[in-house]
C-alpha cells in the first residue's frame, strides 16, 4: 500500500507540473492575442487612412480633369485671337494661372506620395509582426499537444491505480487539467482565425495602396503632357 501511496503521489506531483506548464501556455497565448488585437487596431487605422487618401485623390483628379479642360479652351482661344495682341496677352496669363494651379497639384501629389510611403512601411512593420507571431503560434500549438500527450498519459496511468486506491483529487485533476487544455486549444484556433483576418485585411491594404499608386502615376503622365502643351 505504502508503495501504491507513493505511485499515486508521483502521478499527482507530474499533474501538477503539467497544469504549471498549462498556465504558462495560457498566458502565452493571451499575451499573443493582447498583440495581435493591436494588430489589427493599426490595420484599421491604415485602412481608414488610406481610404481618406483614395478620396483626396479622386478630388484632385477630378480637379485635374478641370484645369485641363481649361487649359485647352485658353491655348484654342489664344489661338483664335492671335491676331490681338491684347487678347494674346490676356491668354498667356491664363495659361500661366493654370501652369501655377498645376504646380500646386504636384506638390500636393508629392506630399500624398511621401504620406503613401509612410503607410506602406508601418505595413510593412505589420508584415514583420506577422511573420514574428505565426511561429510563436505554431510554437504555443505544439506545447499545447505536447501537455495533452503528457496528460493522456498521466491520465491513463492515474486511472490503472483507481480500481485499487479512488482518490477522487487526483480524478478531479486529471478533468481540470483536461479542460484546460481543451479551452486553449480554442483559444489556439481563434488566434489563428484572428492571424488568417489579418492577412486578409493585408492584402486587401496592399491592393488598396496599389490603386492609388497606378493613380498617382497617371495623375504624373497627364501633368506631364500638359506641361509638354503649355511649352508648344
Amino acid at each position: 500500500m505504502t508503495d501504491l501511496r507513493s505511485v499515486i503521489e508521483a502521478r499527482v506531483n507530474q499533474l501538477t507540473k503539467a497544469e504549471e506548464r498549462e498556465g504558462e501556455l495560457k498566458e502565452q497565448v493571451s499575451n499573443l492575442s493582447q498583440l495581435n488585437d493591436a494588430t489589427l487596431n493599426e490595420i484599421d487605422s491604415l485602412t481608414r487612412k488610406i481610404v481618406m487618401q483614395k478620396t483626396e485623390f479622386a478630388r484632385i483628379g477630378k480637379r485635374h480633369t478641370d484645369l485641363l479642360q481649361k487649359l485647352e479652351k485658353a491655348q484654342k482661344e489664344r489661338d483664335i485671337h492671335a491676331k490681338t495682341t491684347e487678347q494674346v496677352v490676356s491668354q498667356e496669363n491664363v495659361v500661366e494661372e493654370i501652369q501655377s494651379e498645376l504646380s500646386e497639384l504636384q506638390s500636393i501629389i508629392r506630399e500624398k506620395e511621401s504620406r503613401l510611403n509612410e503607410s506602406m512601411m508601418r505595413m510593412q512593420r505589420i508584415k514583420n509582426d506577422l511573420a514574428v507571431l505565426t511561429p510563436k503560434l505554431i510554437a504555443s500549438k505544439t506545447k499545447a499537444e505536447n501537455s495533452r500527450t503528457t496528460l493522456e498519459e498521466l491520465r491513463s496511468q492515474t486511472d490503472s491505480h483507481t480500481a485499487v486506491h479512488d482518490d477522487e483529487d487526483d480524478i478531479n485533476s486529471v478533468r481540470e487539467l483536461e479542460a484546460q487544455i481543451r479551452e486553449l486549444d480554442v483559444q489556439n484556433d481563434d488566434l489563428k482565425r484572428q492571424i488568417n483576418l489579418k492577412n486578409t485585411r493585408k492584402t486587401t491594404l496592399e491592393k488598396t495602396y496599389q490603386d492609388i499608386e497606378r493613380e498617382i502615376n497617371k495623375l504624373k503622365q497627364e501633368m506631364q503632357s500638359a506641361t509638354a502643351d503649355i511649352l508648344t
